[in-house]
């Protein structure tokens, strides 16, 4: 079943803004201060966007297997990502934006099972609980829902991109000091 990027779209822009009010929510009561979560200024972080599509289409493809199937399928999915992510921003611009070192079960201190398994919980949340009113929305929302979603995900890509240029140019400037 094809489905048309406008889904995928509004899936990213719904769960990166509502992913940046959990880790807002969860940081500022940890820290017992307004703590902004995110590597980008705006109210969204991408990386429960990107896990909300992955989640969504693996969801379709799992519909009907085992339970356990699709625990290991999110586990995958979301440890991956944290991983991948993590990896990624602490090896290219020495960015750490969470740390695991007190978490027993870790690699690199960006993974833990501790956190996988929340990751796999909210997951299976987003399959049974959030994705089907979310989807609902969309069906009734669907040109504006295209349209809000399209504009959002432009200017996280936009700040995205001028963040990271910003990461690089510095990057370059260490390199040639």
């Amino acid at each position: 079943m094809e489905r048309a990027l406008s889904e995928y779209l509004y899936l990213f822009a719904i769960f990166s803004l509502s992913g940046w009010v959990l880790e807002f929510i969860f940081r500022s009561l940890r820290l017992r201060k307004l703590t902004n979560p995110g590597f980008l200024r705006g109210p969204y972080l991408p990386i429960y966007g990107t896990g909300a599509v992955f989640l969504y289409l693996a969801s379709l493809h799992l519909s009907g297997s085992h339970f356990l199937i699709k625990v290991l399928a999110y586990f995958v999915i979301t440890t991956g990502l944290e991983f991948t992510t993590g990896f990624f921003l602490e090896e290219f611009f020495h960015i750490r934006l969470w740390d695991y070192s007190k978490e027993s079960l870790r690699v690199k201190n960006f993974i833990c099972l501790k956190y996988s398994l929340y990751w796999v919980v909210l997951a299976l949340a987003c399959e049974y609980l959030l994705f089907p009113p979310v989807m609902a929305l969309y069906c009734r929302l669907i040109p504006p829902a295209f349209q809000i979603a399209g504009v959002i995900t432009c200017l996280m890509f936009v700040e995205s991109a001028w963040k990271f240029g910003r990461l690089f140019a510095a990057k370059k400037r260490e390199k040639t000091a």
